[in-house]
């Protein structure tokens, strides 16, 4: 079976899933962010930050990744 996003791909593409979850605690700087990037290793790459700039940041060089890859 093969969904509608998936129609797009060439025959040898690998599909790679950038998950951010961003939530708000309580305190002065309550910002936090789970960065999820998978599967181009055996595990996919977790990260944590409580910097909004270093989310952006991951998601270019993720974004950049796909772009350029190598």
């Amino acid at each position: 079976m093969t969904s509608t996003a998936d129609e797009g791909l060439g025959k040898n593409a690998v599909p790679v899933t950038l998950v951010i979850r961003a939530w708000q605690e309580s305190g002065n700087n309550g910002f936090r962010a789970r960065i999820i990037r998978g599967p181009r290793r055996p595990r996919p790459a977790i990260e944590t930050t409580s910097d909004p700039e270093q989310v952006l940041d991951m998601a270019r060089e993720w974004l950049t990744g796909l772009q350029n890859p190598g």
